[in-house]
C-alpha cells in the first residue's frame, strides 16, 4: 500500500495547529503571570526597548517569547487561509 503525500493545505493545517498548540501551552503555563495576562502591561513591556524604560529581564523575555508565538501562529494561519482559498 502506497502512502499518499500530504497536500500543501494539509501541511499548512498541521503547521498552524502545532503553532497554536505551542501558544496555548505557553499561555496555560504562565497563566498567573501579570506581565502576560494583563494586556496593557504586556504592550508596555513590548514597547520597553523603544521607550528606554527599565524592566525585569525575565518579564521582557516572557513578553518577547509570547509575541513570537503569537506571530508564528498568525503567519501559519495566513498560509493556511491562502492555501484553502486557492483550492476552492
Amino acid at each position: 500500500m502506497k502512502i499518499m503525500p500530504w497536500t500543501p493545505c494539509q501541511k499548512a493545517r498541521i503547521g498552524y495547529w502545532k503553532a497554536y498548540k505551542r501558544l496555548a501551552e505557553f499561555r496555560r503555563e504562565y497563566a498567573d503571570y501579570e506581565c502576560l495576562c494583563y494586556m496593557p502591561w504586556r504592550h508596555e513591556l513590548r514597547r520597553a526597548p523603544l521607550t528606554g524604560k527599565k524592566y525585569h529581564l525575565g518579564e521582557l523575555a516572557l513578553a518577547a517569547k509570547h509575541a513570537h508565538l503569537i506571530l508564528d501562529a498568525w503567519e501559519k494561519r495566513q498560509i493556511l487561509r491562502k492555501g484553502s482559498r486557492q483550492e476552492d
